[in-house]
């Protein structure tokens, strides 16, 4: 098991034992917990919160993650949302504010910066098959935060007849997100690299790419060859020591996120 893979089944764990010990935690908690965490055990891995609260978002997306290549780079927008394991989870999927649906706008957003739209899923463990099968060489004990395309979450839950939801329903149309690290479709030679984790998305995500595919003609499904200067400067920083002045530069190009993650895998990239 490479050592990221490790960092994010451990973190998946903790996640599952804290959401059962204070099942009211709120998923910002948890989302910055989560994203600190991992940048803390992983050096490759940066990540930065806004600490100015941003009024009057118009998308849904709670994060930015950029996988950056030596040649290519992925780009996802990610809205975190808690399963509720025994009742009705639709409303949460259909949650709207003064701008229309937040998964409307989070695809929009997405398809305007050709970024991936995904939800992560907070919740305790779920019985489900997942879209990888459940496959037990996964050795997945604690799936705590899922993956799920925006897209097929649109698809299947919101654009048909209003129906009840449950946490396993939400949990078949998702994998759990250390699959995007430890799975063998996500990794070149023992490591994770862009090409790899692009085709494991588009093994178990092809609907996402799909949607990008039709709004968007004239770039490549979420896949970037340059990054923007925001970008390029979180990864020029020493772990944990991203320069004072970065929010405010910046913060103006990313006007619809909380959060930014970037993680470089230049080094694994053949």
């Amino acid at each position: 098991m490479n050592t990221a893979c490790n960092h994010f089944r451990k973190a998946s764990s903790y996640i599952s034992r804290w959401i059962v010990m204070q099942p009211s935690v709120g998923e910002e908690s948890i989302t910055d917990w989560l994203l600190y965490t991992l940048s803390s055990n992983i050096a490759s891995l940066k990540y930065k919160k806004f600490t100015k609260h941003q009024e009057a978002r118009t998308t849904g997306a709670d994060w930015e993650w950029w996988m950056v290549g030596r040649r290519k780079s992925i780009r996802l927008r990610i809205q975190a949302k808690k399963l509720k394991p025994k009742s009705d989870n639709y409303p949460s999927l259909a949650y709207s504010n003064a701008y229309g649906l937040q998964i409307d706008k989070l695809l929009s957003d997405a398809s305007s910066t050709n970024a991936l739209a995904f939800y992560a899923f907070y919740s305790k463990p779920v019985a489900s098959n997942f879209l990888c099968g459940g496959n037990p060489s996964t050795r997945i004990t604690h799936p705590s935060v899922l993956l799920a395309a925006a897209k097929t979450l649109e698809s299947q839950f919101i654009k048909p007849a209003r129906k009840y939801v449950s946490a396993a329903d939400v949990a078949s149309n998702s994998n759990p997100y250390e699959c995007l690290v430890c799975c063998p479709l996500s990794m070149s030679h023992g490591n994770s690299s862009v090409q790899a984790i692009y085709e494991h998305i588009q093994h178990y995500y092809q609907e996402a790419i799909e949607a990008e595919e039709r709004s968007n003609s004239t770039a490549p499904t979420g896949l970037h060859d340059e990054v923007p200067q925001y970008v390029r400067t979180l990864l020029e920083s020493e772990s944990g020591d991203i320069p004072e002045w970065w929010e405010s530069e910046f913060s103006r190009q990313l006007p619809q996120v909380d959060s930014i993650m970037v993680w470089d895998l230049r080094e694994n990239d053949l």
